[in-house]
């Protein structure tokens, strides 16, 4: 099942691949070595708002991005373990021989890698990793825009009974209304851009076809 899975997600990969062109690839390079936006639309020959709108805006440059931010990284990450554990095996031996400056700043330095690293695990975290995560994303916000005209239900009184002082108060009828219509908007726009940025593959047409 989870090689299954990982072939499935190769070829989400691939397909994520094809959907990029050649000056967003050139961006995306930039990008990955620290470039600026500006910079890197400058190598790219598009200009600086391009970039910015193909970060925010694009979602198979924005899974692309991520994906490779989240390869260097893993890359990174084991280079590092590789590293500490030779420090730590060279303070040892630099112990035991009472000299220890050599290894113990390699261990320093090391050590504040965990700043950096819990602000790229936060950046991280934060990217969608999946084309599907960035429609979910569009999805979410464009229901929020289609839904700023219904006003949303008041939160129901809370219980006053000791007992059910940290309960959750059941919804109201106007919330689960709204939440219902909320959901069928929301499935609406998802459905559409999916349809939109994840076309059938011909093969599975085909296959719908005879079957």
């Amino acid at each position: 099942m989870a090689d299954a899975e990982r072939k499935l997600d190769l070829a989400k990969t691939d397909r994520t691949r094809r959907e990029i062109t050649s000056k967003q690839e050139i961006a995306i390079r930039e990008l990955l070595v620290g470039k600026t936006d500006e910079q890197a639309a400058k190598a790219a020959s598009v200009s600086r708002s391009t970039v910015n709108q193909w970060k925010h805006n694009a979602p198979y440059f924005m899974t692309e991005l991520a994906m490779r931010r989240a390869e260097i990284w893993n890359d990174t990450r084991n280079s590092i373990r590789g590293i500490t554990q030779a420090a730590i095996a060279e303070v040892g031996r630099a112990v035991k021989a009472q000299d220890t400056r050599t290894a113990i700043w390699v261990l320093e330095k090391c050590g504040g890698f965990d700043e950096i690293a819990k602000d790229e695990f936060a950046g991280l975290k934060a990217s969608p990793l999946s084309i599907d995560e960035v429609l979910y994303r569009f999805a979410d916000k464009e229901t929020n825009q289609e839904m700023a005209g219904v006003k949303v239900p008041p939160a129901p009184p809370h219980p006053m009974a000791m007992e059910d002082i940290f309960a959750e108060p059941p919804p109201t009828p106007e919330q689960i209304r709204y939440r219902t219509l909320r959901g069928e908007v929301y499935n609406k726009v998802l459905a559409k851009l999916r349809n939109e940025y994840l076309p059938v593959d011909d093969e599975a047409e085909d296959d719908a076809e005879q079957g």
